[in-house]
């Protein structure tokens, strides 16, 4: 546990005594995100996948397609790896209700600050179309298209500006 979780161990053992014994209760993400190859990702999924057996499902890149996704909706646990996506695209409101699905509230002056202030993104010049990722109160995720002045995140910024904060 302490490799996966380092200085956050006592928080990584409290979020899964909360998954056992509080299935109901509604958790924060938590995602494992490194570059490096061999730090126990795959093999905490699979411990994962032991302890939960059939309330934890697999996600794959294809997954994400589909519109069939409702088996997902009675999980505990949906897990991903190695989700090779290159940038993603979305609007404040859409990131508003990407974090509002869990625990942490937020509004758009929030979200607005955080991507201009603290990442220094822009937004495009026009309102043009996009593919979005909805995340639905039954926990159904579909990609769909969109108009709006959005944001694009790429995957080398945040292997740049997150990836360490992972590993402390």
């Amino acid at each position: 546990m302490n490799h996966i979780f380092g200085s956050q161990s006592e928080l990584g053992l409290d979020y899964l005594q909360l998954l056992y014994q509080k299935p109901v209760q509604i958790l924060p993400i938590l995602c494992l995100v490194s570059k490096e190859r061999s730090t126990g990702k795959t093999t905490f999924l699979k411990w994962l996948k032991t302890i939960f057996e059939n309330n934890l499902t697999y996600l794959t890149n294809d997954s994400f397609g589909s519109q069939f996704n409702s088996d997902w909706t009675n999980k505990l646990l949906i897990c991903m790896e190695k989700y090779d996506l290159d940038e993603l695209d979305f609007c404040p409101l859409d990131a508003m209700y990407a974090v509002n699905q869990t625990r942490v509230k937020t509004d758009l002056t929030q979200i607005r600050r955080l991507l201009k202030n603290e990442w220094r993104l822009s937004p495009k010049e026009n309102s043009l179309t996009y593919e979005k990722f909805a995340i639905w109160n039954k926990g159904d995720i579909t990609r769909e298209p969109s108009t709006g002045r959005f944001y694009t995140v790429k995957k080398d910024f945040l292997l740049e500006n997150f990836d360490e904060l992972m590993r402390e």
